[in-house]
């Protein structure tokens, strides 16, 4: 059953007949492969933990923390294969599947359901611990708890429920959480990221003043030609000097590491900071750009100006609901760059971390 893999290239010795690539990412070569791997035997797993479902993948996708486990895979696969031992991981956070076999408790799902993740946190049913579901989505057979699922309503691809769970459970939690009023300033940093499509995606609708941080204008007013964004920015143009009259009354920030030095003079009394997250995930990423905010600095700034500070991960179960509600109901949908297949490991990752004319999910279909 093929697979995407990461590997050592040692593997290329003893499974010759497969597909290999290398793939470069932060000056680090990994090699990829389309792997004829064989499913493991569940049988006994299955029996002795009767509420476990099984879930052959049929399309998958990365996220950014994906590019931090994908170098943590790679070294782990270079380590353990010293003495020409051979290991390979999958990849990927989010995937779409089909059930091909249930345990005797499993009461919410049937054999030939379409699933995709639900990554509610911090618990999930039963009060089993919550959070991502699988680090490795591109795995063709995942062995997975009931709650680690959601069925795919009818109306919706593979291909877009291969991507829907991460930034959409993220974002509505985030939005949720900032109990937005009317007129209200907002910025949404990183704003073609995929979580903060989906929180500008959800806010343009609403009575509140939106204005946005990223490289990419130009695409992002593609992606919302009824432009209801009130200024884009670049990074550049993020300085005290620059921001002297615009005072926001909640951030949206995927990367609250490389944004709050820059926003924090533009921050309003008692205004709320949401992030959901940080950009050095490994020190093999190029951090010379970036100023990274001090703690001493937050925590100053949170001091001075009464603002608060809340961090999010992923969201609860409703969050997910609420958003597959404003899919079926043509409110809100996930926006999918490109798809991918067969040998085509190498441009489905490349164009998923490296290339800066994406915007929205790009999507792996086995």
């Amino acid at each position: 059953m093929k697979t995407v893999v990461i590997c050592n290239s040692y593997l290329k010795d003893i499974a010759p007949n497969n597909f290999y690539d290398q793939f470069t990412i932060d000056n680090t070569p990994i090699t990829i492969s389309l792997l004829d791997a064989e499913p493991a035997n569940y049988n006994k797993l299955l029996a002795a933990n009767d509420d476990l479902v099984i879930v052959q993948t049929v399309a998958f996708s990365c996220n950014f923390r994906d590019r931090a486990l994908i170098h943590h895979f790679n070294e782990q696969c270079r380590f353990l294969s010293k003495g020409r031992k051979y290991f390979y991981s999958p990849i990927g956070s989010e995937f779409a599947g089909v059930i091909v076999e249930i345990g005797k408790k499993v009461t919410s799902l049937q054999i030939g359901d379409r699933v995709m993740c639900n990554m509610s946190y911090p618990v999930k049913g039963n009060n089993i611990l919550g959070g991502v579901s699988t680090n490795f989505a591109s795995q063709r057979i995942l062995i997975l708890h009931e709650s680690d699922l959601i069925k795919i309503p009818d109306s919706m691809s593979n291909e877009e429920a291969a991507c829907f769970c991460l930034s959409s459970q993220t974002a509505y939690s985030m939005i949720r959480k900032a109990n937005l009023q009317e007129g209200e300033k907002v910025l949404i940093t990183s704003a073609t990221s995929n979580t903060s499509l989906t929180i500008l995606q959800n806010l343009l609708k609403k009575n509140i003043e939106v204005h946005a941080i990223t490289n990419r204008g130009d695409l992002l007013i593609k992606t919302f030609k009824d432009n209801k964004i009130k200024k884009i920015y670049s990074p550049q143009e993020l300085t005290k000097e620059s921001l002297p009259n615009c005072y926001f009354d909640v951030v949206f920030d995927p990367f609250v590491d490389i944004h709050f030095s820059k926003i924090s003079p533009a921050l309003n009394y008692n205004a709320r900071y949401i992030y959901c997250g940080m950009y050095m995930q490994s020190t093999l990423y190029e951090k010379a750009q970036f100023q990274i905010s001090s703690p001493y600095e937050i925590w100053s700034t949170c001091i001075s100006k009464n603002v608060s500070l809340i961090g999010n991960c992923l969201g609860v179960s409703n969050d997910l609901v609420d958003a597959i509600n404003d899919y079926q109901k043509g409110l809100f949908s996930i926006k999918i760059d490109s798809i991918y297949s067969l040998n085509d490991i190498n441009a489905f990752l490349t164009r998923t971390f490296l290339d800066k004319h994406r915007i929205g999910k790009v999507i792996y279909k086995y």
